[in-house]
This record gives structure tokens, sequence and C-alpha cells, in this order.
């Protein structure tokens, strides 16, 4: 009887042995540490993380086409404030990163988001093996 697979997900991806951990080594400070605030960002901004999914689902339900950026500007049309109570901003080079989360989570988007072309795209190939830091070196957060 052949063995059960389980797909890499945000949730499993250290139990499922890190596909694309040794391209993760081979990312530079910079891209560390952006990594790290885009993880960082997401977890402190659980309310707009939300916004973002329900929005993005909504789109593929409608099957429409969209890319995050779009998102990204909405949110800096107005004031918001992350779970610490602390002004919101976003990164743009951001982007890339959270369309990926979002596939990584929601694989039924895959069709509808838009996803360039990214260095980014060897650490997602099997899964997201980073949106929640598993097998990522850590250099710090920075300033968000």
């Amino acid at each position: 009887m052949a063995g059960k697979t389980t797909p890499a997900t945000a949730d499993n991806f250290g139990e499922m042995g890190g596909a694309g951990a040794a391209e993760v080594n081979n990312l530079d400070a910079h891209s560390i540490n952006l990594l790290n605030r885009a993880r960082e960002w997401r977890r402190l901004n659980t309310r707009l993380w939300h916004d973002l999914e329900t929005w993005a689902l909504n789109e593929a339900a409608h099957e429409r086409r969209f890319g995050v950026q779009d998102f990204i500007e909405s949110v800096r049309w107005r004031d918001h404030v992350n779970d610490l109570g602390e002004p919101v901003k976003v990164n743009n080079s951001y982007e890339p990163l959270f369309a990926r989360f979002l596939v990584a989570d929601y694989p039924e988007l895959r069709p509808w988001v838009e996803l360039r072309r990214s260095h980014w795209d060897a650490l997602f190939a099997g899964g997201d093996q980073i949106a929640k830091g598993q097998n990522v070196p850590s250099v710090g957060c920075g300033v968000l």
C-alpha cells in the first residue's frame, strides 16, 4: 500500500522536511531580513491580513485576476493600526511574498493572483516553506 502524500502548507512545512530549505540557505542577508519583516508584518496585522485573504478569496470566487499591490495601495488610503496599536506601514517589497503566502495557504487562488517571476519562487516551489518561519535563518526583523 502506498503511503499517504500530504502537501506542504504553512502549518506543516517543518514536518514535511522543508522542501526548498537549501534555497533558503542561498539567500543573502538582505533577502532574509525582508522575508522576516514580511512574516512579522503578517503576524502583527492579523485584521489586515484577514482582510487581504477575504478580498483575494472573493476575487477568485468571481473569477477575477488580481494583484496584491492593489491591496497594499488600499491599506495606504486609510490610517490603520496593527495589533500593538502602532501605525501600519507596508513596504512594496512585501508584495511578492504576500502573494506567495496567499497561494501557499489557499492553492485555489493560484490561477487568479498575479505572480511574476521572482527569486522567491524556489522557496515556494513545494508549498509555503516560509510563511511561519520554519527552516528560515533569522537576521532580525528590523523596523517595519
